[in-house]
């Protein structure tokens, strides 16, 4: 994996990497105050003030599940690839690893909250055997990693494994049922 673009922004950074055979995914290294935590309980989704906070605090990594996707969402920019693949479990892995090995004065076993948002490319559940082992390796290095799954709601997906520190997040987009069939096709 290498990095072919990146952005840093105050809380964080966005890279785009390019895997081994020339396929590009994005990944996202960033972190707030703790607080955010509770975004819904406090019935607000800003900050108190200008501390963006740290990675001692909440640091989250959003990863990639595939380079591309097939289900062109029109909302997706990723759906406008015309290739597209599902990653390993140690591609998703290593996405992890890229983050931590470009922060080395955080220790993830020692922030508040260190979280996997699997939301970056791809549909998690048209990868799902490769999500869970990544989800299995990324917790045995580092045991407190919650992870959070977004999801269109494939059909017959099985949520059943969903528990402990993984989180589902079903993204809906639209309750008219013809509306979301056109924005996710």
């Amino acid at each position: 994996m290498k990095t072919r673009k990146f952005k840093h922004f105050t809380n964080g950074s966005v890279y785009c990497l390019e895997l081994n055979d020339g396929m590009l995914i994005e990944t996202t290294d960033t972190f707030l105050p703790f607080y955010t935590k509770n975004a819904i309980g406090r019935h607000q989704n800003f900050l108190d003030n200008n501390d963006v906070g740290s990675r001692s605090e909440r640091w989250m990594v959003g990863v990639s599940v595939m380079s591309g996707c097939p289900v062109h969402c029109k909302f997706c920019a990723t759906g406008q690839m015309k290739k597209w693949r599902n990653l390993s479990a140690q591609e998703i892995v290593d996405q992890v690893m890229f983050v931590i090995e470009n922060n080395p004065e955080f220790d993830p076993s020692k922030s508040q909250e260190f979280k996997i948002n699997y939301t970056r490319m791809g549909e998690p559940f048209l990868n799902i055997e490769a999500v869970k082992e990544a989800i299995n390796v990324i917790s045995s290095k580092y045991p407190n990693t919650h992870h959070y799954i977004s999801t269109i709601g494939i059909e017959d997906a099985d949520y059943s494994w969903i528990k402990g520190n993984i989180t589902l997040q079903i993204s809906l987009h639209s309750l008219d049922e013809a509306h979301r069939n056109w924005l996710i096709p």
